[in-house]
């Protein structure tokens, strides 16, 4: 798990948001062409959440419409049933808003956990770095030596 976390770190963004695009093309697919009576909108939560926590905001943004849009444009390809008539505009704008939602929180995360790291090396009176920094760089700096 540590590997492909790195490994994404690693990548290029626009790698990263062709293959979110990629990954709600499949959820899609699968969504309305194998499971068209059951709706798995949490799937697309994948590429939405890993994209804004991975590439940022506005990335996670633009995945959260296009996951919206890709939901809304197979319901109305396949012209499901609802018991009143504007149900699949209703479900898409509900969807489009969820997935705003979670992109939202999942940057504001990362953001926060991004605060909080830089706090825990800092003293909170002065700002200077503290003991944690020098174990850190002594850590690093050992097993450079070690290679």
């Amino acid at each position: 798990m540590t590997h492909l976390l790195l490994f994404f770190k690693r990548s290029s963004k626009i790698y990263l948001v062709g293959l979110g695009f990629l990954l709600v093309i499949i959820f899609s697919l699968i969504d309305h062409r194998l499971l068209y009576d059951i709706s798995i909108p949490i799937f697309y939560l994948f590429p939405i959440c890993g994209v804004t926590w991975l590439v940022g905001r506005k990335s996670g943004l633009v995945m959260a419409i296009a996951s919206a849009l890709a939901w809304f444009l197979g319901e109305v390809a396949l012209k499901q049933p609802y018991s009143y008539s504007n149900g699949s505009y209703w479900d898409g704008v509900a969807f489009l808003g969820f997935f705003i939602v979670v992109s939202y929180l999942m940057s504001e995360l990362k953001d926060a956990l991004k605060r909080e790291q830089e706090q825990a090396r800092t003293d909170y009176i002065t700002g200077a770095a503290n003991g944690r920094v020098f174990y850190e760089q002594a850590s690093i700096e050992l097993n450079r030596a070690r290679r």
